[in-house]
This record gives structure tokens, sequence and C-alpha cells, in this order.
């Protein structure tokens, strides 16, 4: 009994997973739009994340740069001092140097970590952009082929639908077609008749009497 009842669950398991596989499959391109325009809006809060690196590094270097400028002035007021006999005030120089390098040396780490994070975030984001569209291009490649596909299966249903009325349409053509031809052989048999009247050969004769001369002249390039 107990075994029965775990086929039972394993199969209502099936059937609900061929439920989801085929609600999946009908609407996977809506299922892809979706993905991608997801993907999309990831890579635009990617790139404004990009953005405010970019904009924190340039403010780092502006201020680097303003204390590299104060390093230099600094270093020369230190000669000056030292030339001056001045050791004293040299030391209190040379003890503002020392914490401006420090904090220039952090800020110059900083600047570099964002410089490589910045190359490394633009690669990726390359590289992301380049496969959306990629999947974009895709995308609206099965969209022209399933809207293809539907407006074939419209013909085709159209086309089985009216079949009968094709048939009588090509019937009623037929006809015409012969009634042309009637006619078309009644007027040769008068053109004919007027001809063997008037003594002249008619188009039996005159295609005969062109058949000969073409045997002829094949019997003579013979010879």
């Amino acid at each position: 009994m107990f075994e029965f009842i775990q086929k039972l669950s394993t199969a209502a398991r099936g059937g609900t997973r061929e439920v989801l596989e085929n609600a999946v499959d009908a609407q996977s391109l809506r299922i892809l739009s979706q993905e991608i325009y997801e993907c999309e809006a990831s890579l635009k809060e990617s790139k404004l994340h990009l953005s405010n690196v970019v904009a924190e590094k340039l403010g780092i270097k502006r201020k680097l740069d303003a204390q590299k400028q104060r390093v230099a002035n600094k270093e020369q007021e230190i000669r000056d001092a030292i030339e001056q006999g001045h050791e004293a005030s040299a030391l209190l120089l040379a003890e503002e140097l020392a914490q401006l390098e420090t904090w220039v040396t952090t800020q110059q780490q900083q600047h570099d970590q964002l410089q490589d994070y910045e190359t490394n975030l633009l690669q990726a984001l390359k590289r992301t952009a380049f496969t959306l569209s990629k999947y974009r291009n895709e995308l609206n490649m099965a969209r022209a082929v399933e809207e293809t596909q539907k407006s074939v299966g419209k013909i085709s249903v159209h086309a089985n639908k009216h079949s009968h009325t094709f048939s009588r349409m090509q019937e009623s053509l037929d006809r015409i077609k012969l009634k042309h031809e009637n006619f078309d052989d009644k007027m040769l048999a008068m053109q004919n008749i007027e001809s063997h009247i008037r003594g002249e050969p008619g188009s039996q004769e005159i295609n005969k009497k062109r058949a000969e001369e073409v045997l002829a002249r094949f019997k003579k390039s013979v010879d």
C-alpha cells in the first residue's frame, strides 16, 4: 500500500513538472525578454556605480596633486631653513613633511586601488554589454521567426479551410481554358476551309511542307 502511495506521489510530481515545463515553454520568449531586461537594468546600475568610482578617484587625484605640491613646497622650506642655519625650524618643518608624506602615500594607495577597480569593472561591463547585445539580437530573431510561423500557420489553416473553394475555382479556370482552346480550334478550322475553297494550302499542308523542307536539309547535310 505504501509503495502504491509513493508511485502516486511520484506521478503527481511528474505531472506538476510537465505542467510547469509546458508553461515555461509557452512563455519562453517572454521569460527571455524579462531576463534580458533585468540584466540590462543591472548593467545600468553597474554603470552608475562605475561613474561614482571614477568621480571618487578624480576627487582623490585632485587632493593628491594639491598635497604633492605642499610636499614640494615643504621640502623647499626645509632646504631654505638648513641653508640659513635654522636647525630647529628645519626640524619642525621636517615633522610636518613626514606627516604630509604619510598622508600622500595613503591617498596614493587608495587612488591606485580605485584605478585598478575601475579598470576591472569597465572590462566586466564591456563583456556583459556585448553578451547582452548578442542575446537581444537572438531574441529579436526568435520573435521574427515566431511571427513568421504564426503567419504560415494561419495561411495553412486558411488554405485547408478553403481548399474546396480553391478546387472549384481551378475547375472554373480549366473550363475557361478549354473554351478558349475550342474557340481557337474552330478559328483554325475555318481558316483551313477558307484556304481550301480559295485553292490555298491549309495550315496542315503548310506544316507538312515545312517538315519536308527541314528533312531535306538534314539529308543534304548528311550527304
